[in-house]
């Protein structure tokens, strides 16, 4: 009998094959295989620049326990990394059917070091390959030194620009090229380009300031970083120079401020503002100037009051540069309203003497005063007086020519009639002459200075001193005038050294009408109101317009006409000037009335 050979089906086991002898029941059992551990088909690399992929990609092989590949294909293997640092790129990768992993842009990002990559599967013994991390590319620039500097323009800041150059962590980085240029307020850098050290620091070279005051800034850039920005602030140096900003070439009416107070602004030699004081004062024609402030662009200005007719200066120093001002002294426009009444006929010749005379007195008192209503009736000042009813500004002046006691005697009178309440200055006033003084005075070619003469004791010169306590010693060998304005004008034309006495000398020779109401002939000589009169000229000085200061009146004392009492002098004295005849004049019989706030006569003050 014949048998056939038995053949023995066995299952295969999930993770493993049988081996063996088909159906020979003698053969040794089957061999179980199965997937054990992990083992490098391509080693990663040893080195990794952080953040980079690694050079050399790794091929990861599933093996069995004697070391031989396994084909199991879907096996996870996860990557790690220790000591902080981060798997970058594919973390996982998935056997392909032979049993191998292979990566593609793995990385490692980190602080420069050793560490150590683990691979790793589900039931199957880890892989792992030990990594030095090493500094990335250059992704960021950090300041180290040198900014928010300051210094003087155009000079070098004290510390040179540095900068930190390090990659996505905080590696730094050697050998990058860091390149400083200037992006703001001129000046220059000494070094173009410095390349970054062991410790990833580049240092640039003298950083110099524009010359403009101000922001400067200067940049630093590194391929692949982004740029950063140095600061520092260039101050002004010393003053170099002082600018006139504006003000100049002005002008004013003596006494008053220029319209535009003057401005300088002190700079350094680049022009820059500093921050110099300027010190500003008057050199050419008098006057006051005070400062005035400084405005937001450094510009320094001061209130300028001008002194003289003419030209004035005005100069601003700094250290020891300065700048000089030129305005122009005007005369005062006058508010004084001065009107005459002329009761009887003028020549023309004595009509324009009196226009000339109104206009002086107009020029050198200058203030207004209050409109002031006059309700009198008539006869109450002089014997030919109209009544009067009207508001009047400043002053009303009845004139009056005829014929008195003949030629040589009596030129006539003037003075205040009627006084404002308040201020108490004249509001009217009369003047009358004797026609035929008047044609001889005019025949001498004295009419204009002798009329002017007498509008003033209208105004009140000499007829209103004793009233108002103006003058002392009055019949005595020795009165003078006690006004404080007149006296220091007085000193001011040279008085005090050509007089021994006390200022201002009252004419005390003469009589009634002469002494006691004018300036004293022996030392004031030809000035317009001594009580004499010899040809021309007869100069109204400073003296006589101080006293009207004096009075109370608001003046210009640049209307004055060129005074000096220096110079021909003997014991003290000016010399007589001869011949000379006086200028004689009566006193208003009636007292001088003071008017209430309506017009009207209140009181009365005698002569």
């Amino acid at each position: 009998m014949r048998y056939s050979p038995r053949h023995v089906l066995l299952p295969i086991a999930a993770l493993g094959v049988l081996s063996g002898c088909g159906g020979d029941t003698t053969s040794p059992p089957a061999v179980v295989r199965a997937a054990d551990h992990l083992v490098f088909a391509v080693a990663p690399s040893d080195t990794a620049e952080s953040g980079a992929a690694l050079a050399r990609q790794p091929v990861i092989q599933v093996v069995d326990a004697a070391g031989q590949a396994f084909a199991s294909a879907g096996v996870a293997i996860a990557v790690t990394v220790d000591g902080g640092a981060t798997v970058t790129g594919a973390a996982a990768v998935t056997t392909d059917a032979s049993g191998r992993a292979t990566f593609a842009g793995l990385g490692v990002a980190g602080l420069a070091g050793a560490r150590t990559l683990a691979f790793a599967a589900t039931a199957l013994a880890p892989l792992s390959h030990p990594i030095a991390i090493v500094a990335g590319a250059a992704t960021h620039l950090t300041l180290s030194a040198g900014d928010a500097q300051a210094a003087t323009v155009g000079s070098a800041l004290p510390v040179a620009p540095s900068v930190l150059v390090t990659d996505a962590v905080g590696n730094p980085r050697a050998g990058v090229t860091v390149t400083f240029a200037i992006a703001a307020g001129g000046g220059s850098e000494a070094t173009a380009s410095a390349i970054s050290g062991a410790s990833g620091m580049a240092v640039g070279g003298t950083w110099t300031l524009g010359t403009v005051a101000g922001a400067n800034t200067l940049t630093a850039t590194a391929p692949g970083a982004p740029p950063v920005t140095l600061h520092a602030i260039g101050t002004a140096g010393p003053a170099a120079a002082v600018v006139i900003i504006r003000g100049d070439g002005q002008s004013a009416p003596v006494g008053q401020a220029v319209p535009v107070d003057p401005a300088v602004q002190v700079r350094d030699q680049y022009g820059n503002v500093t921050a110099g004081t300027a010190q500003f004062a008057v050199t050419a024609g008098g006057g006051a100037v005070a400062p005035s402030g400084t405005d937001a662009a450094g510009s320094q200005s001061a209130r300028w009051s001008l002194g003289a007719l003419g030209t004035n200066t005005l100069t601003a120093t700094s250290g020891s540069a300065s700048v000089t001002f030129t305005a122009t002294g005007t005369p005062i426009v006058s508010q004084f309203q001065i009107t005459l009444s002329v009761i009887t006929p003028l020549t023309a010749s004595q009509a324009a003497a009196f226009d000339a005379a109104r206009t002086r007195w107009s020029r050198a008192v200058v203030g207004d005063l209050p409109d002031t209503p006059v309700n009198v009736s008539a006869g109450q000042c002089f014997a030919t007086q109209p009544a009067v009813n009207q508001m009047v500004d400043d002053i009303l002046i009845f004139v009056e020519v005829d014929s008195i006691d003949g030629p040589g005697k009596v030129l006539g009178q003037a003075g205040p009639c009627f006084l404002r309440p308040g201020a108490g200055l004249p509001v009217v006033g009369v003047m009358e002459f004797d026609v035929a003084d008047l044609d001889q005075i005019e025949a001498s070619g004295e009419l204009t200075d002798v009329i002017t003469h007498e509008m003033a004791h209208v105004l009140g010169f000499g007829t209103l001193w004793a009233a108002r306590s103006l003058v002392t010693g009055l019949g005595s060998a020795d009165p003078f005038f006690t006004g404080a304005a007149a006296q220091q004008e007085f000193v001011a034309v040279g008085g005090t050294v050509t007089y021994v006495g006390t200022p201002v000398p009252v004419e005390n020779l003469g009589g009634a009408g002469t002494a006691g109401v004018h300036w004293r002939e022996a030392v004031m000589t030809n000035e317009l109101m001594t009580g004499y009169v010899s040809g021309t000229p007869n100069p109204l000085s400073v003296v006589t317009i101080g006293s009207l200061r004096d009075l109370g009146y608001v003046v210009d004392l640049s209307a004055a006409d060129s005074y000096s009492l220096l110079g021909g002098l003997r014991g003290g004295a000016v010399a007589p000037r001869g011949p000379v005849r006086a200028i004689v004049e009566s006193p208003l019989a009636s007292p001088i009335l003071v008017l209430d706030g309506r017009g009207r006569p209140v009181s009365q003050r005698p002569r």
